[in-house]
């Protein structure tokens, strides 16, 4: 997981170029698997190959598992994005 790289095609992920749909990252500030700024890092990369993203940083004491445990701010960011992709 630590070594796992979204922009390299060989480890098995599409290659970031050919991201182009509506994209929702939610970084959380507690994560230190997936820390806020490879999360910030991701969405630039996204926009910058002009994928439309949604950035959520949420501040939670929960880590990782904030996306098990908060699911009134999670829950409301996917159903969010999902919205605006109608």
């Amino acid at each position: 997981m630590d070594l796992f790289d979204l922009t390299d095609a060989k480890q098995g992920g599409p290659p970031i170029e050919r991201i182009t749909c509506p994209t929702l990252v939610i970084g959380v500030t507690s994560d230190i698997l997936f820390p806020v700024w490879q999360q910030r890092e991701l969405a630039g990369a996204l926009r910058k190959q002009g994928a439309a993203v949604t950035y959520v940083e949420l501040d939670a004491p929960y880590g990782h598992d904030t996306f098990l445990i908060d699911r009134e701010r999670v829950g409301g960011a996917v159903k969010a994005h999902l919205e605006d992709m109608d």
